[in-house]
This record gives structure tokens, sequence and C-alpha cells, in this order.
């Protein structure tokens, strides 16, 4: 249909002003006979090139539309839902990136023995899951606190009641800040409590889902903040939060929508710490990866890759955190 168009209008043009133009090869009028040769050619001329280049934009769209969905994780996300605690989230679709880092200057002061750890590998993500665009905030913790009456569990509430209660640690406790001095095992009943209360699947992320969502789908050196100047933008570290947390959501977002992956507060993901690199740190045998680093961290910790710090799920820490994922994404009316 284009060409059509196009030759219609080109018609119209040359029928308005053929009286003035001249041929340049022998320098006198057209009459109407040669006018409408010559017009004739350069039509299909014209019409040729144009669908020579109506294919190759095509082929190039479709090779940018194939490339896409192979990289489709580079996408910024806009499917999300909010559930009845007023927490946001953003749908993380499958996809294949590289985990880890390579090491150079922007890695200074980790040991050795957890660099081991960033070395780049492939990972594939099978599965696409919703991420929680904030750690979970204070009020949404304590509103689970009240609603279920957990004490501490198993372990205890001595740490537990005193982050609640303690005048020390005050400046921590504002609603929309991140909620601190949380074991994984007060995370993963949290999350229990949740999914009974929706009738939906919310679980602490792996610590493969965590960093693909850190890195929105990939980056090339394993970190979205390749200076310190970037990193103030993103994160609450040693060099801006006044050795304390903030508000959620105050700093930049990634790619993918999630906000505060680095920095404020450490959190929690469900996979198990390297044994041998465990004892050999003197962290103990059953530690867990924890990500991102916190308010009390130089920028070497607040790095997407940076894997090396873990606790034991029993541990309590006032720059400790978490935020879920969920899964089942066919039952979540999304929001655009």
């Amino acid at each position: 249909m284009q060409p059509k168009v196009r030759e219609a209008k080109r018609t119209s043009q040359i029928d308005q002003y053929k009286t003035d133009v001249v041929c340049p090869a022998f320098e006198r009028p057209l009459d109407g006979a040669r006018f409408l040769g010559f017009a004739r050619q350069g039509l299909l001329v014209m019409m040729s090139l144009c669908l020579q280049v109506a294919i190759g934009g095509c082929s190039k769209e479709a090779d940018q539309s194939a490339n896409s969905s192979s990289q489709g994780n580079r996408h910024i996300v806009r499917e999300s839902f909010t559930n009845t605690l007023g927490m946001r989230f953003h749908y993380i679709p499958p996809g294949e990136f590289m985990m880890g880092t390579s090491v150079d200057s922007t890695v200074q002061g980790v040991p050795e023995v957890y660099l081991k750890m960033e070395v780049p590998h492939t990972v594939q993500i099978k599965q696409g899951f919703w991420i929680q665009t904030t750690e979970v905030t204070n009020e949404q913790f304590l509103e689970f606190v009240a609603a279920s009456g957990y004490d501490g569990g198993e372990q205890g509430n001595e740490d537990f009641l005193r982050h609640l209660h303690d005048p020390k640690y005050a400046q921590f406790r504002e609603a929309n800040k991140p909620v601190m001095f949380v074991s994984m095992y007060d995370a993963m009943a949290f999350a229990q409590w949740l999914s009974r209360k929706e009738s939906r699947s919310y679980r602490l992320p792996t610590e493969q889902e965590w960093e693909y969502a850190c890195k929105s789908g990939g980056t090339p050196n394993g970190s979205e903040t390749a200076s310190n100047e970037k990193l103030t933008e993103r994160a609450w570290y040693k060099a801006n939060s006044q050795q304390c947390s903030h508000e959620v959501a105050q700093k930049k977002a990634n790619r993918w929508g999630v906000h505060d992956m680095l920095g404020n507060v450490w959190e929690w993901t469900s996979s198990p710490f390297p044994e041998d690199i465990a004892e050999e740190s003197g962290l103990g045998k059953d530690v867990r990866h924890i990500r991102g680093g916190s308010f009390d961290n130089s920028a070497s910790a607040c790095r997407c890759a940076a894997r090396w710090a873990g606790w034991p799920p029993t541990k309590r820490s006032r720059a400790v955190g978490f935020r879920l994922v969920c899964d089942g994404a066919a039952s979540v009316k999304s929001e655009k």
C-alpha cells in the first residue's frame, strides 16, 4: 500500500510543476509524452529503492525483535501488583545472565578467599518471579507480629524485643525504614504468615534470583554502580548514610524498578554459603548468603556481585533485613 500512496503523491507534485521542468540532457522544456516517460522511469527506480529499504528495515526489526526476546531481561519491568500490606512487587522475567564479576580495581579490601566466589559464570533463571520493590519495612513486619503474636519463635526473643523497645535503637524503628534485627527464620515466618493470609506463595529469594534482579538482568562489570558517584544515587552506604538506615525507596531504582538492592540493609537469601569457604573464614557450617551491603559498609560491599557475606540463619543484626519474592504469577492481577 505504501508505494501506491507515495506514487500518487509524487505524480500530483509532478503534474503541478511539469511545465517548469527542464531536461538537463537537452536543456529544453519537456513535452508531455517525454515528461511522462521520464517520470515513469523515475518512479520505478524510487519504488524499487523504497522496497529494498522496507525489506531491509523489516529484516532489521525482526533481528532486533529476536534479540529482544532472548535479551528480554533488559527491558524495564512494568507489570506489578501491590498486596494487602502495601508491599509492591515487580515481575522479573526468566532469562540468562552473568553472575559474578571480574576482579579489578573496583573491588578493594575484600579477602582473596571471598573473591574466589565472584568468578564470572552463566546462570539461567528458568522461571519468572515477582520481587518486592523495597525491603520489608518496620510497619509491615510489625503488622505480622501484631496479627500472629510472633515472639521470635524457637530462637527466643531477647534480640528481637530489644530492637522493638530499646530506646538505643529508636532511630531504626521509623515505620517506613527497613526492618532489622531479624534472622532468616524470622523472615521465613513472616513469609509463611503472609502466604497463608493472601493464598499466594511468598518466600526469600535465592542469591541467584537476588543478583539477577539487582543487575536488571545483567551488566558488563557485575555492578550497576561503576563509580561512587553512581552508587550515591542508588544506595545508602558508609559514605552518605550518617551510620543509620533510611526510609525505603528514597534512592533511584534500578532499570527494573527495584529500590535499595544495594545499601541500606543487608538482605537475607535462602541460599547456603559454601561450606569450605564458611569454615575457612570462621563463619561456621550452617551459613546463608546475605546480599547488597548496608548503611554501615563501604562501596566494596555494596555491589550486585558481592557474595562474600553470610550469617547463621539464627543471627539477628542491626544491619540485616530482607525482601520477599512471590511465585505463581498467573494468580496475580497485574497493574500496568
